[in-house]
């Protein structure tokens, strides 16, 4: 079992350029978390440029510490945060209740261990590193 956690940000962004926008639409920032039991992931998406950041953690976090951290760093700019439960990441009815409630796809990490909201249909992929 997992929970993805996805924070949609109220601006679309580009880390390497610097800029933030107001967000419309679909076309958002986000923080969105993969909670498995063994482990944690953050992921950290920008719009403008479909840039993406992400972090393991080799232990498990709960849902409200993850709803915490994102509310301490994110908090003057969260649209909204909605959650959702997956036996793994194929599990098919945990993509389509996702994607009926957010739109977008749902993409699975090139590793198998964790899947992400895609508000569109652009794959993202790292293209800086965080300072």
């Amino acid at each position: 079992m997992a929970t993805l956690l996805v924070c949609r940000l109220q601006v679309v962004s580009s880390y390497v350029e610097n800029t933030e926008y107001e967000a419309e639409g679909n076309d958002v920032d986000t923080v969105q978390w993969w909670l498995a039991s063994d482990e944690a992931w953050r992921v950290r998406t920008f719009g403008v440029d479909f840039d993406i950041h992400v972090h393991h953690q080799a232990a498990p976090l709960t849902v409200e510490a993850a709803r915490v951290f994102t509310e301490k760093h994110y908090g003057d700019v969260i649209a909204d945060v909605q959650a959702f439960e997956f036996a793994s990441v194929d599990d098919t009815s945990a993509v389509n209740r996702l994607v009926e409630a957010l739109g977008g796809q749902f993409d699975v990490a090139p590793n198998g261990r964790l899947g992400i909201w895609n508000p569109g249909d652009t794959p993202y992929r790292s293209q800086s590193e965080p300072a």
